[in-house]
């Protein structure tokens, strides 16, 4: 597994809680960095913004010359998630599933395309939860835990069994997105002509419990030694969202979701041609 896909895994999968939450609409900032060999970088910033059982997700990541933008947006009443960019001015609609965040749609879809054309598969996850007591996390009281997540598939799914293990620590008081479905023992996606049964056991019970709670802090170590950390640094609840963050924006194309890739890649490219001009 590449390490981009082990980094979404471990920044994702342990956070992709989505929610009919009965709170006031809620806000906050993750930074991300990433250290290798001892030196720490930034990464990427997301702000999450959520409003009854929707999600938006504004992630901006560099490194280097190059950046990306893209917007998340999660409905958990339709079980529906829209990626939209602002620089391409497209949006792609998909079906909700528990790794979808954790594996990254482009790569997922390639593969299956290129080895399944279409058929059946399986996605199995199996979690193991480690709990490390209490510590204060910023202005959070949080409980501490280590989740380690064997994850197989198979058929149209690809090939592959991977591990992937990640502190947490978690602020069960303060307000997440939870969406109950996203931790359910059995379901079915239909992806492109493939029929993937996403099939979770382990801690379950636990770990949807860990989930209504916020990821206030995660470290994961990825391939080659290098170690990813996020970390909350701004969290503002008791307020009104405007229902308008959660659509896309009007005049925005929709294309396929692999048409969506190309068009945050081709942008990225012209951005990236642009930038020595605009040092001048």
């Amino acid at each position: 597994m590449h390490t981009s896909i082990r980094t979404l895994l471990c920044g994702a999968a342990l956070v992709a809680a989505l929610s009919t939450s009965a709170f006031a609409d809620f806000r906050y900032t993750t930074e991300s960095t990433i250290s290798v060999e001892g030196q720490t970088q930034p990464m990427m910033t997301t702000t999450t913004q959520v409003k009854g059982n929707k999600e938006r997700v504004d992630m901006a990541m560099q490194m280097g010359p190059m950046k990306m933008q893209r917007t998340t947006i999660t409905s958990c009443g339709t079980r529906q998630r829209i990626e939209v960019s602002d620089a391409a001015r497209v949006y792609a609609t998909q079906a909700m599933n528990p790794l979808t965040s954790a594996l990254g749609q482009a790569d997922t879809r390639k593969k299956n395309r290129r080895e399944h054309q279409q058929g059946t598969g399986k996605i199995t996850t199996t979690l193991t939860i480690k709990d490390l007591g209490r510590e204060k996390v910023g202005q959070f009281d949080t409980e501490h835990y280590v989740i380690t997540m064997q994850i197989e598939s198979s058929g149209c799914a690809g090939s592959a069994n991977n591990e992937i293990k990640s502190e947490i620590w978690v602020a069960p008081k303060a307000h997440t997105f939870y969406c109950p479905e996203m931790c359910k023992p059995e379901h079915v996606v239909e992806n492109d002509g493939c029929k993937v049964t996403y099939v979770m056991k382990g801690d379950l019970t636990r770990f949807a419990a860990i989930q209504q709670g916020l990821v206030v802090k995660r470290v994961c170590v990825l391939d080659g030694g290098s170690k990813m950390t996020m970390l909350v640094t701004a969290y503002e609840d008791n307020m009104t969202l405007d229902e308008s963050t959660f659509n896309v924006p009007a005049g925005y194309n929709k294309v396929s979701p692999e048409e969506f890739e190309s068009a945050v890649m081709n942008a990225m490219m012209q951005q990236m041609r642009r930038a020595p001009d605009s040092d001048q």
